[in-house]
C-alpha cells in the first residue's frame, strides 16, 4: 500500500484574546494517509485529536512538495470562551499528544527548535500554571503584581505573538500597557482599557514602531510553553507596558 506522509500544521486559535484571523499558537506533526490528501478533507485520530467524536481537523494550504517527498498543509482548530490562564497548557496537552510547538515552516526557514532536550519538554500532569490557584479562570482579569510569575511571562509572550503578524496592534497594545484583559464588572477600569487600545491609533509612526521593537524583546511564546514551573513567587518579573 502506498502511504502518503503529511506535515501538518494546527493552529490553535484563543478567542479571546485572539480572533478567528489570528495565526494563534501553531503545533506541528507528520501523518501519514493511504491515499493522496486534498483541500477540505478533514482527518481524525483519537491518539492526537482533543475530540473524541470524528470531527476531524480541515486540512488547508495542501501543498505536495516535491524536494521533501511529502505535503504540507495546515489546519485552524479555534477554542472559545477559554480562562486566557488555561491556554499554556491546553497547547501543552496537544504536546503530550505527540504534536510539537512550531510549525513545517520552520524548516524552510532553518529556524532550530528552543533550546532545553527532549527530556525537558513539558507534560501536562506538570502544570505550567497551577489549575488550584483561587482565581486560575480570573488570572487575565488580575494586576500583573497579584499573579504567578509563570503567568506574567506568558502573558508577555501572548502580547509578543499578538504583534507579529500586525493583526491584534490595538489590543496587544492595551493588554500591555494595562496588564490585564478588558476588565469586568468594573465600568471606569474597562473604559481605560478601551482608552489604550484608543490611543494606539493614534500613535506617530515613530512611537508605534518604539512600542513594537520593545515588544519584540518580550519572551518567545514557544520557550515559554517548554519551561519549567516557575518557583518564583507571584508577581516578580511582571514589568509591563512601560516606555
Amino acid at each position: 500500500m502506498t502511504i502518503y506522509p503529511i506535515e501538518l500544521d494546527v493552529h490553535l486559535v484563543f478567542d479571546p484574546p485572539m480572533d478567528e484571523k489570528s495565526p494563534g499558537i501553531v503545533v506541528t506533526r507528520r501523518i501519514e494517509l493511504p491515499f493522496v490528501p486534498f483541500e477540505g478533507l478533514r482527518v481524525h485520530c483519537r491518539a492526537w485529536d482533543d475530540c473524541s467524536e470524528p470531527h476531524g481537523l480541515s486540512l488547508k494550504e495542501v501543498v505536495w512538495d516535491m524536494d521533501r517527498g511529502t505535503f504540507l498543509a495546515e489546519s485552524h482548530h479555534i477554542h472559545e470562551s477559554f480562562p486566557i490562564a488555561s491556554i499554556p497548557d491546553e497547547v501543552r496537552t496537544w504536546v503530550a499528544r505527540g504534536w510539537r510547538p512550531g510549525s513545517w515552516k520552520d524548516w524552510y526557514e532553518e529556524r532550530e527548535a528552543a533550546d532545553g532536550p527532549d527530556g525537558d519538554r513539558a507534560r501536562p500532569a506538570d502544570w505550567l500554571i497551577d489549575g488550584d490557584h483561587p482565581e486560575f479562570e480570573r488570572l487575565h482579569l488580575l494586576p500583573p503584581d497579584q499573579r504567578p510569575a509563570v503567568f506574567n511571562r506568558f502573558w508577555k509572550s501572548l502580547i509578543r505573538l499578538m504583534i507579529e503578524d500586525y493583526s491584534s496592534l490595538s489590543t496587544a497594545y492595551a493588554m500591555d500597557k494595562a496588564g490585564t484583559w478588558k476588565p469586568e464588572g468594573d465600568e471606569r477600569a474597562a473604559e481605560a482599557w478601551h482608552r489604550f487600545a484608543r490611543e494606539f491609533a493614534r500613535m506617530g509612526s515613530s512611537e508605534r514602531s518604539q512600542w513594537l521593537d520593545r515588544v519584540r524583546g518580550y519572551p518567545d511564546v514557544y520557550r515559554v510553553l517548554r519551561s519549567k514551573p516557575s518557583k518564583r513567587p507571584a508577581g516578580e518579573g511582571v514589568t509591563l507596558g512601560g516606555g
